[in-house]
């Protein structure tokens, strides 16, 4: 078992949903974020499949992210590791896990880390393998120009909401993916101070370790599903041999969507996670 070098767990900011009327049904899910993000990125959907689905759901802020503390270990056998003491420290029984990018990594180590951890893995636009390719680098290239414009942004005077938004609508034209990284970023209104709140220079400084995937020889053989943007490149057909070796018992879906496909296409995004936890709940034992 790959396990962290030199690194401490962190405990995990969460929120709980518990939208359903009655008693709770089968087994909990946890929700993971992707890299920027944080847990109030999967509210919608989290109050939606807990009301439909009768299950409590916690979305965490992973480390250096949302409300969780930092620490300059920002690597898959740290997050996982994290993750774990949290399902331990919250007495979460083998739960559902679902993952987003970066989250969706932490999701797939998780499992093979420890086949008892969680129960089903529901991977969303990620694979267990190195991310490469020039199509998925020019991808990930733009994760690097937010931290170099958010990096920018904090070495003067004079910031504020609107100047670092308008410095990175120099790398991000979209409104929409600017409002998800403007989620970083502050204001105290006591004092006025515009600030960032996660580690800029730590995720910088561990960028490479994020689109790489650590764990190559172990197995996870419960119930797993691969959500693929048809307009993102994360998922390549050739990267199916990688996951069928880590993940035997798979399925893959495509969704018309971006990376970002939890807020592309959110309605197709709920009703491909709920069918693939119904149809494999039953056949799990309790």
């Amino acid at each position: 078992m790959y396990k962290t070098a030199n690194c401490s767990a962190v405990k995990l900011a969460f929120d709980e949903y518990r939208t359903f009327k009655g008693m709770a049904s089968g087994r909990p899910i946890i929700f993971l974020h992707g890299l920027l993000g944080n847990k109030l990125n999967n509210r919608g959907t989290s109050k939606h499949l807990s009301r439909t689905l009768s299950k409590v759901i916690y979305c965490l802020d992973l480390r250096n992210h949302g409300d969780s503390p930092h620490n300059p270990n920002h690597d898959y056998p740290s997050m996982a590791q994290d993750v774990e003491c949290f399902i331990r420290d919250h007495h979460v029984k083998q739960p559902i896990v679902i993952g987003h990018s970066m989250g969706a990594k932490v999701a797939m180590s998780l499992a093979l880390r420890d086949a008892k951890t969680c129960s089903m893995l529901i991977s969303v636009d990620n694979v267990p393998k190195p991310n490469t390719g020039n199509d998925v680098t020019a991808e990930i290239s733009k994760f690097k120009k937010y931290l170099n414009v958010l990096r920018a942004a904090f070495t003067g005077p004079g910031v504020s909401l609107k100047s670092v938004d308008s410095r990175l609508e120099l790398v991000e034209p979209s409104q929409r993916i600017r409002t998800f990284l403007m989620s970083n970023i502050k204001k105290d209104y006591g004092s006025g101070d515009v600030y960032c709140r996660i580690p800029i220079d730590i995720l910088y400084r561990n960028i490479n370790k994020i689109f790489e995937f650590p764990y190559q020889h172990e197995v996870f053989n419960g119930p797993c599903l691969f959500v693929r943007g048809t307009d993102s490149h994360f998922i390549q057909d050739t990267d199916e041999e990688a996951i069928q070796s880590r993940f035997p018992h798979y399925k893959i879906e495509d969704i018309k969507a971006g990376h970002w496909i939890i807020s592309d296409n959110p309605q197709k995004f709920r009703e491909t996670v709920k069918r693939f936890i119904r149809e494999n709940e039953k056949y799990l034992s309790a």
